[in-house]
Formats: structure tokens, C-alpha cells, sequence
């Protein structure tokens, strides 16, 4: 490609990302090349991924040299398990990360919708107010710092910053759902006519009302 067209060559500008066994594939070569990728994302990755270890033995140099990393799954997929495991270690040694789980299964509904949230994220900059590292790959496990700062808005619960803007992985014109500076997220569940409405996540996440 680079023979035939004029394109950036340099490690920025390039992303690698797949699905099922191009998922696994993805992370093994991603993860192990970060001097050729800095943008690396799996969805629904498959049993031929690498164990968590042998893809980052390095977690310190991980952290510095990664611009994205991107897993998903849906909570139907009878594959989750392997990305929940590299997820784990990613959070056991503090590597920004994006992790995505859906209700969906090892289907296109999922591959597709991840395709389309990973690449809002790529190569984005400072220039551009939407760096990964500041915003979209903010650990969502991340707890909000006592800076002394109070809250304007008392809807907020205390510690909360209130500083909520439109994800930058929202579809054009959608206002939710939002993250503040702390990568905290808000969101808005509209059901009129419902008797009840229960939203499960992953036991690790913290949700306020």
C-alpha cells in the first residue's frame, strides 16, 4: 500500500483491529508490534488470542508506547471469558484500555457496532480535544479524585466532577451518553411505559443514580 499510495508510514498512523479469530490474530500481532501499531483493537477475540502475559510482559512500556487499546464482547458470546481474562490484567497493571460489552453475541450486530466506536477513537490528537488517553481510554473502573473542587449542579452526587460532554464515540446528534474529566459516564434510559427497567453491568462498575 505504501508503494502504491501516498500515506502516512509511521507507527501513529496506523491501526490494526479484528473480529473472532482475526480478533485473537489482532492482539497477538498488535500487542507483540507496537513499534509498527499504535492502535489496537479486538471484538469478540477468539481462543487462538495469547495468554495476557506473553501479549504485554512489559506493562510500563505498554502504557507509553499505546495510543488504543480496544476489546469488546457481548455478554452472549460464549467467548467471553477470553477477553474478560486480558481485561483483567489490564486493569491489575493500570493499562488505559477501552473495554465495551454489549448484549449481543458472536454476531455482526456486535462486530459492527464496535467497528464503529473503535474507529471514531483512532488518530485522534490534542489539536483535536478528543485524545484517547485523556477521554475515550479512560479506565472505566477509574475512581473520581478529591481535588477540593465542589460540584455546581446538586443533582450531582459529591466527588463528581460536573463536567459531562457527549462521548466522543456518540452517533452525530446523539447528546448521550456523556463522560466528564474523571471518566465517569452518564447516561439517560427512557421507558414510559415500562412496569420496571433493571441495567446490568459488570460487577466491577460503579453506578450512581
Amino acid at each position: 500500500m505504501e508503494s502504491r499510495y501516498s500515506v502516512n508510514a509511521d507507527r501513529q498512523h496506523r491501526a490494526l483491529a479484528g473480529l473472532s479469530m482475526g480478533g485473537g490474530q489482532s492482539l497477538n500481532f498488535g500487542l507483540t508490534h507496537l513499534d509498527t501499531f499504535a492502535w489496537v483493537g479486538g471484538f469478540s477475540s477468539a481462543p487462538n488470542t495469547k495468554a495476557p502475559d506473553e501479549l504485554i510482559p512489559d506493562a510500563e512500556k505498554e502504557k507509553k508506547q499505546l495510543e488504543l487499546l480496544y476489546l469488546s464482547c457481548g455478554n452472549k458470546d460464549g467467548l467471553i471469558r477470553i477477553s474478560q481474562r486480558l481485561q483483567r490484567y489490564l486493569k491489575e497493571n493500570e493499562i488505559p484500555h477501552v473495554w465495551n460489552v454489549d448484549s449481543y453475541g458472536h454476531d455482526p450486530t456486535h462486530w459492527r457496532n464496535n467497528l464503529y466506536h473503535f474507529a471514531q477513537m483512532l488518530f485522534q490528537d490534542e489539536s483535536g480535544g478528543s485524545t484517547v488517553n485523556e477521554a475515550s481510554a479512560k479506565k472505566s473502573e477509574e475512581q473520581p479524585s478529591d481535588n477540593g473542587t465542589a460540584d455546581s449542579n446538586p443533582d450531582v452526587p459529591e466527588g463528581i466532577k460536573d463536567d459531562f460532554q457527549p462521548a466522543p464515540t456518540n452517533q452525530a446528534g446523539k447528546e448521550y451518553p456523556q463522560v466528564n474529566s474523571q471518566g465517569r459516564i452518564k447516561f439517560r434510559v427512557v421507558a414510559p411505559e415500562a412496569k420496571s427497567v433493571a441495567t446490568t453491568f459488570r460487577d466491577s462498575t460503579e453506578f450512581v443514580k
